[in-house]
């Protein structure tokens, strides 16, 4: 789609609002919105010939929600099929390029967002980059809220309407990314819930991921695909993370010796278990120990 009717806007029906520089300042100095907020938001309905590229990326996070049609998208050496029901977030300052198919072209909602919170929110969930993610449940309530934040930013410029419409997009985003973890899943999605509940039966074995997935019969690679896509880790760190949450447990609320809580949860070898321990929490063990049942005596 690079002929000369490729265009980055101007669509019927369309909705687009683009905050001018001295209001984007004026949103910097507000603590109450400057960790997470829109710099632009639109929608765009049968997006006939969008094509959108930018060879250096720009500054902003921009969230691409696809609600009717279809798309490509190419985030650096990527390449992402963007369909019905599917969202992508594209980080700041990477070579993109993204375009509505020709024979379905896209029906998108989509923003530029920025700040401390977007960045934590971000690299804390999409540990590995961008990738697609399905919306099962809650598209309508995800599609009134966008129209909902778009209506409102479209009255004015006013501190209240900027504090409401960037709360909103904040709590819009977190349960697009986050909402599939802790919404009771259907059908094959089930099955990462299911291996979860079967990690934490099995929290004193040295589970593989062959095992994991044989569980749920499914292969490997199918198997990791749908436990990174829904929780964010792969399946053994999330295991080892089961497993540390669980010690923390033991050491607080027993005396059992460091060594027994390590055995306790699989670990053969102490010195193995303090290691990852300490990746997980920060700390080693026995210190924690000591913090925790130091600051609970406090108390």
């Amino acid at each position: 789609m690079k002929d000369s009717q490729t265009k980055k806007e101007g669509f019927l029906g369309q909705k687009m609002i683009t905050l001018p520089p001295n209001i984007i300042n004026e949103v910097e100095q507000n603590g109450l919105i400057n960790g997470f907020y829109a710099s632009a938001i639109g929608y765009y309905p049968r997006a006939n010939n969008h094509d959108r590229r930018r060879k250096f990326g720009c500054e902003e996070f921009i969230i691409l929600y696809c609600i009717e049609g279809e798309g490509d998208i190419e985030i650096e050496t990527e390449d992402f099929k963007l369909k019905q029901d599917t969202f992508i977030i594209i980080p700041p300052n990477v070579q993109h390029h993204y375009y509505s198919s020709i024979t379905k072209p896209w029906t998108i909602y989509w923003a530029h967002f920025k700040g401390e919170k977007a960045e934590t929110l971000y690299n804390r969930y999409y540990t590995d980059g961008p990738y697609l993610t399905k919306v099962y449940r809650g598209r309508e309530k995800f599609q009134q809220k966008f129209r909902r934040i778009i209506a409102v930013m479209e009255m004015d410029f006013q501190s209240a309407t900027l504090d409401f419409s960037n709360i909103m997009l904040f709590d819009l985003v977190s349960m697009m990314m986050l909402g599939e973890r802790f919404t009771p899943s259907r059908g094959q999605e089930d099955t990462i819930t299911k291996s979860i509940d079967f990690m934490s039966q099995n929290i004193s074995t040295n589970l593989k991921v062959a095992e994991l997935a044989e569980e749920q019969n499914l292969s490997v690679s199918r198997y990791s695909k749908l436990f990174k896509e829904k929780t964010g880790y792969s399946a053994i760190q999330y295991f080892l993370k089961l497993k540390i949450e669980k010690a923390c447990q033991e050491l607080y609320f027993t005396d059992i010796s460091v060594k027994e809580v390590s055995l306790k949860f699989g670990f053969d070898d102490p010195y193995y278990f303090s290691r990852v321990f300490k990746k997980i929490m920060g700390m080693p063990p026995s210190k924690y120990r000591y913090l925790y049942k130091k600051k609970s005596l406090s108390n």
